[in-house]
């Protein structure tokens, strides 16, 4: 595999070696967002390793009730052979066979098709596209979904070869994604069809499939697939085997240099939702019309469906150059938000009293070596100027990288049915008020969308209650939960970003400010969940039944991170809250406020650095309650030293991180707690027990990387050398994005090498952070 332009799109390219034997490719994901919340994600073999892969997953009430609808192909290919060959790795011979599968599918014991076989090289660009090699015939695939609508569009392109027959068979499953599907009587087998126009509704309640193809027509040929196979669920410990339906094929032929597009859709009536042209409309109506009054054999009604299929290719070709065109300028923002980006840090260093300006490294001569493993430790200040530069420029991380992670964070941005929102991750994060705010800075810098995110937070001012944000929206119920501690003040640092980018004093004089007074003091005289203010001037929490902050796992009634009292970087957000309101004050000139938060804010830097500094240990407490402290060695120390607030003494900062960086430190981020923790798990495998159990104790959270580098940089200060530490820290996590799920960055990882990743395999606080520190520090 390698790094690849074309066509003016960074992409990644996988050769045979990167996808072969088969066990290896179901280890390589894609997904596809619809800025709905729904996706088309499998895995580059084709074959599902989860139960929320699919072609067509859609968001019944956008950005939730996603129902896996249309789950994959089944597709084959049949023609005339003049060139027989035979690859190296086929362990089968084709003989005279004019018929290859393309497809791929697990098994009980067995692996049937083998299509991946044939899969000559899977590219990932802005689309997905797989080649395919049948001895002298080539094919490519290609897969988009239409932004706004719940539709996927498949494509077939004939490279090269002679002329050939394509069947493709849809297998349906049509149930919530966390589910899985059975061979049932209650599923409507009988489609309807006009043409290579077909709806299938399978059950009551649940939107009907529409499916359609610009070549060919359909067959209607009902049957089950048995007992497919998740190998990832198997990790998971859930039900793994599942049945899908089928209620037919649709067969074409294909030419030389010749193009077909199956369309799979819950729109309705086309495919295109509110992005169908008239073209198309006025094409699907004539059909109807002609089906209905003369027949849906008759000449008429031929004639009718044969242009209905030629303004369907039509419709799919405009819609896919219309998505390569918003895709290209979502890879372009980073460049254009750069510069502002880094007078927004710098403005706010200063105005928030963290100088900015370098200053000379003391101490630490290895800092960053658990993270680094075998990289050079850091070097003294004073290297000399034209080796700096030279170190820099051959630690530039890839601009083609950063373009793809623009296109990763552009995914996680929805338009709900209440207005836009930020999905937490895919398959199966809808989001959460903590995830949404966390992830808040790094998509804005991405994807340049301060108008969305100026939406999203006008939304949250508006859902405040009590002071506190909604930090789970749930699936299905009444009412969203606000439990959590951090959420609210996540939002300040979301808020602040927000102002500082786009210089919109009018919606911090009139939303923001008020709505940010009121979190202020309701926090300080008390609100949900024991919530309050402290007479040291620490923030505490006092519900010991409910496991508030971002370390939240919780198994059935066992909260694994209690975390109770006052937590390290809950207190490190309540002051940064105050700093930033005290600045925000002063600059729409309310001299009193100013005055106000600034002495609440001194005085809790002072009772932080009492509570959590640990002399004997040489890093900071992770909490402290009636109890006493806890000493856990934990990496949320490090987002308290990654606000630009000065809250603790440079040497200690400098102290802590690098026994972070020791004791917590991957390639991939930190680990959520030291492994010589007597209750350090090292692997993120199992049932839901046994994972949410090791969540935060040893599991791996990449996007704590992106306050390690802040926290580095403000502690180190920002020279030529530390920024190209910076820029070695990071490159392991840039690799990453041509692994697992490819363009992207994953929730989690294992704490005990190789790291394996886990979790949702694309994650907005990941690869937000990641987005942040590369274009804030110009990396």
């Amino acid at each position: 595999m390698s790094w690849i332009e074309s066509d003016d799109a960074p992409q990644i390219r996988l050769g045979p070696e990167s996808f072969l034997p088969f066990e290896r490719g179901l280890t390589r994901e894609w997904v596809l967002a619809n800025g709905l919340g729904g996706f088309a994600s499998s895995t580059v073999v084709g074959a599902h390793s989860r139960r929320y892969h699919g072609l067509l997953v859609a968001a019944t009430r956008p950005p939730v009730g996603r129902i896996v609808s249309v789950a994959k192909l089944e597709e084959t290919v049949r023609a005339p052979l003049h060139e027989p060959t035979r690859r190296a790795f086929d362990d089968e011979s084709d003989d005279d066979a004019h018929e290859f599968e393309l497809s791929s599918n697990q098994y009980p014991e067995n692996v049937h098709p083998r299509g991946y076989l044939r899969l000559e090289s899977f590219t990932w660009g802005r689309r997905p596209r797989m080649r395919y090699r049948l001895r002298d015939l080539w094919i490519e695939k290609s897969v988009f979904t239409v932004p706004g609508a719940n539709t996927t569009v498949v494509s077939y392109e004939h490279l090269d070869g002679p002329r050939c027959e394509l069947t493709l068979r849809p297998l349906v499953v049509h149930r919530d994604y966390h589910a899985l599907s059975r061979e049932n009587s209650a599923l409507n087998p009988h489609p309807e069809a006009v043409g290579a126009w077909v709806t299938l509704r399978p059950y009551l309640g649940l939107p009907a499939i529409r499916m359609a193809c610009s070549h060919g027509t359909f067959l209607p040929w009902p049957v089950w697939y048995k007992a497919m196979e998740y190998a990832i669920e198997v990790e998971r410990g859930l039900d793994f085997r599942e049945d899908a339906f089928s209620p037919g094929t649709f067969v074409l032929r294909l030419e030389p240099g010749e193009t077909c597009v199956l369309v799979l859709s819950t729109e309705d009536p086309l495919p295109g939702g509110s992005r169908s042209d008239p073209a198309l409309a006025q094409a699907l109506s004539t059909l109807a019309r002609a089906a209905a009054s003369a027949g849906g054999e008759s000449a008429e009604a031929m004639a009718a469906g044969e242009a209905f299929q030629r303004a369907l290719l039509g419709w799919a070709e405009r819609a896919w150059l219309d998505e390569a065109g918003r895709q290209r300028r979502v890879e372009g923002s980073p460049a254009r938000m750069r510069e502002t980006a880094r007078r927004a840090r710098h403005a706010r260093e200063n105005d928030l009293g963290h100088p900015a300006g370098p200053r000379p490294i003391t101490g630490g001569a290895s800092a960053g070596a658990a993270l680094l493993e075998a990289s050079a430790p850091v070097g003294p200040a004073g290297r000399e100027p034209d080796r700096e530069a030279a170190a820099e420029g051959e630690m530039r991380l890839p601009e083609e990288g950063l373009r793809l992670l623009a296109r990763a964070a552009d995914a996680f941005w929805v338009r709900g049915e209440s207005g836009p929102a930020v999905v937490g991750g895919y398959p199966w994060n809808p989001g959460s008020g903590r995830d949404t705010m966390i992830a808040l800075p790094g998509l804005l810098l991405a994807t340049g969308r301060l108008g969305l995110g100026r939406e999203v937070l006008a939304a949250a001012c508006e859902r405040l209650d009590r002071g506190l944000v909604p930090n789970v929206y749930p699936e299905v119920g009444d009412q969203p939960s606000y439990a959590s501690v951090d959420a609210a003040l996540w939002m300040f640092r979301a808020g602040d970003a927000y102002v500082r980018l786009s210089g919109d004093e009018d919606f911090l004089r009139g939303t923001l400010y008020p709505a940010f007074r009121d979190i202020l003091g309701h926090h300080q005289k008390g609100t949900r969940f024991g919530i309050r203010l402290d007479e040291d001037g620490l923030l505490t929490s006092g519900d010991v039944a409910l496991a508030l902050t971002w370390m939240d796992a919780r198994a059935e009634d066992w909260i694994v991170t209690p975390r109770r009292g006052k937590p390290i970087e809950v207190n490190a957000l309540w002051h940064f809250a105050l700093v930033a309101q005290a600045a925000f004050a002063e600059r729409l000139g309310y001299g009193a406020d100013a005055s106000y938060y600034a002495a609440l804010a001194l005085r809790t830097r002072e009772a932080f650095r009492a509570a959590f500094w640990a002399p004997a240990l040489g890093y900071f407490h992770d909490a402290v309650d009636d109890e006493g402290p806890d000493p856990s060695l934990r990496p949320n120390q490090v987002i308290a030293l990654s606000l630009p607030t000065g809250l603790v003494p440079a040497e200690h900062a400098r102290s802590a991180l690098a026994v972070v960086e020791r004791a917590l430190g991957t390639p991939v981020g930190l680990r959520s707690l030291a492994p010589d923790d007597s209750r350090y798990q090292g692997s993120y495998v199992g049932d839901r027990v046994t994972r949410d159990g090791a969540r935060h104790q040893g599991t791996v959270h990449p996007w704590l990387l992106g306050p390690y580098v802040s926290a580095y940089l403000n502690a180190h200060g920002r020279t030529r050398q530390t920024r190209a530490h910076a820029r070695r820290v990071l490159a392991p996590l840039t690799q990453h994005l041509q692994d697992g799920a490819l363009g992207t960055v994953a929730e989690l990882f294992d704490g005990d090498p190789p790291h394996a990743p886990r979790g949702c395999f694309a994650h907005a606080r990941a690869v937000a952070e990641m987005a942040r520190v590369w274009i804030e520090e110009d990396l």
